[in-house]
């Protein structure tokens, strides 16, 4: 006896039994209940979430022997055969395949002809914005104004690619991702049903992997049994999504919120022994943090799970500020990782660049712990990177001279690049006001502007006061605009060199040569 996968198996076979899509499935009963029965309809949505079930629901609706209902018997002739998939008067169009005009064409040609057994023909078109613009021309009239006996059911993943025409001539229903709560219930009832032990975390995290797809989770769910002989395991799961164990990330996490380097390198390099999925680590670390996030605005106290209950014990040791860069940071290392032929050392460096850069230069990596003999204090002393300045005259600040006087100071991290993109806007007394340009907002956490406070309380010899806020239009007028400025004049000056370069000319002129770029690998020499 042939085995039926699970996607088939447990097709839905009235509307009720459609999850996740409560919206369109009362859309669709209504029109049958109340006899109100559009020509065409659109279905769009994402990989299995339910378009093709639902035409094939639809037309089971229209052609049942009983009447035109929301419930059909399921025990007639057209029932039984639209269930069965040999219904004659349902044409299954596959639009990814039949892109030629001519196909199209000949398919309405038999457009005209009254159904075979049923009461309606029903035309269900799949992918249908994969048919030609000729094909959809073709199309237009029949679909605008059919038949009595014809209706068209019409399923996409990609609805902005159909013409405009064609969706003004349809009944237009979005269907939504199913949510990962109802896809984690409805795999444990089939597990049940399939006598499958199946634990909830794996459920959840098969649900999780299928992005909103039922039959993507089911095709999962069909890999863990066939993997666990019938017994479905979390660490068996994980290792068939390729994830690292969510305890083994929030150790992860710890150790970068903690800056501890060293345990946060050997996690690293144990994740990538195991072989885990590097860029799905970082997405769970960056999910992790958003969670953590939520954490800290609702203030969360009790948890069943002992891994939500110290990520919670995590968030009482960052602010908001410092968890939104590092989210920012693990998002970036997802951006990087592509690019990196060694995916490790990407990996490597997002952990380094969130240890070191977490709150400025004032917290050094814990590496190896010295003993060292001094009183213990209860709270971290506060110490910016900035190197003394050597003159012994007391320095000035003013608008005019705020970017020259800043490079001649030593800073390093977050505080070094926050510098580069701000801009003083004005002094009053011992109060400095800066402006930050809005797309480096993450680099004003709490910490970095203390220590702004200090290297320039430090470098002026005196305590003053600083106030940065967000600036709505872009800065022009920062160190990293004037760098940016500069270097773009160099290459400026180098194209035209150039110019006058006789080998240059020749190339031109005998190979149609062009200067695709020009880097400066050393700017400050050139």
């Amino acid at each position: 006896m042939s085995y039926t996968v699970l996607a088939r198996k447990y097709r839905p076979a009235t509307f009720d039994e459609v999850i996740g899509q409560a919206h369109v499935c009362t859309a669709l009963k209504n029109s049958l209940d109340n006899q109100k029965i559009h020509h065409a309809y659109l279905l769009s949505g994402t990989r299995g979430v339910g378009k093709t079930t639902l035409g094939r629901l639809f037309a089971k609706a229209l052609n049942c022997d009983k009447g035109i209902s929301s419930q059909p018997c399921g025990e007639c002739s057209p029932c039984e055969s639209l269930a069965a998939g040999g219904f004659l008067d349902l044409i299954e169009v596959d639009g990814a395949s039949r892109t030629k005009v001519d196909e199209t064409r000949e398919l309405l040609d038999n457009v005209q002809y009254a159904p075979s057994i049923g009461r309606f023909k029903i035309y269900l078109i799949d992918e249908v914005h994969m048919l030609s613009t000729h094909s959809f021309n073709a199309l237009l009239k029949t679909l605008e104004e059919p038949p009595a006996h014809v209706k068209f059911i019409l399923a996409t993943t990609d609805p902005g690619k159909l013409p405009v025409t064609v969706l003004s001539r349809c009944l237009h229903l979005n269907l939504k991702h199913i949510s990962k709560e109802t896809i984690s219930s409805e795999l444990q009832v089939i597990s049940k049903k399939e006598a499958v032990s199946l634990t909830e975390a794996s459920a959840n995290l098969i649900a999780l992997h299928a992005y909103g797809s039922m039959r993507d989770a089911l095709s999962l769910l069909d890999q863990a049994i066939a993997l666990g002989n019938g017994v479905v395991t979390d660490e068996l799961t994980e290792n068939m999504i390729g994830v690292t164990n969510r305890e083994k990330v929030v150790d992860l996490l710890d150790a970068i919120i903690n800056k501890d380097i060293t345990q946060a390198l050997a996690i690293a390099d144990e994740v990538i022994n195991l072989g885990s999925d590097l860029y799905a680590l970082l997405q769970d670390i960056a999910s992790m943090l958003q969670e953590t996030a939520l954490m800290m605005v609702l203030d969360k106290a009790s948890f069943t799970d002992l891994r939500d209950q110290r990520l919670y014990e995590l968030s009482k040791l960052s602010d908001s500020q410092e968890i939104q860069m590092l989210y920012q940071m693990a998002l970036i290392g997802c951006r990087d990782m592509p690019i990196c032929r060694v995916p490790d050392t990407s990996f490597k460096m997002a952990i380094l660049r969130m240890i070191v850069f977490q709150d400025g230069a004032d917290s050094a990596p814990q590496v190896e712990p010295q003993t060292v003999k001094k009183p213990q204090s209860s709270k971290r002393e506060e110490k910016p990177a900035v190197t003394e300045t050597l003159s012994k005259e007391r320095p000035t600040l003013s608008v005019e001279n705020w970017n020259d006087k800043m490079v001649e100071l030593t800073m390093q991290g977050a505080l070094q690049e926050l510098v580069r993109n701000i801009q003083l806007t004005k002094v009053e007394g011992n109060a400095y006001s800066f402006m930050l340009d809005s797309s480096s907002e993450h680099l004003l956490t709490s910490n970095i502007k203390t220590n702004l406070n200090t290297c320039l309380s430090n470098y002026l010899q005196d305590e003053v006061t600083v106030v940065v806020s967000l600036s709505v239009k872009p800065l022009d007028d920062t160190i990293k605009k004037r760098d940016e400025k500069s270097v773009s004049n160099k290459i400026k000056k180098a194209e035209e060199s150039f110019d006058d370069d006789e080998t240059l000319s020749f190339l031109k002129a005998e190979f149609d040569a062009k200067i695709e770029s020009i880097e400066l690998t050393n700017t400050e020499d050139k």
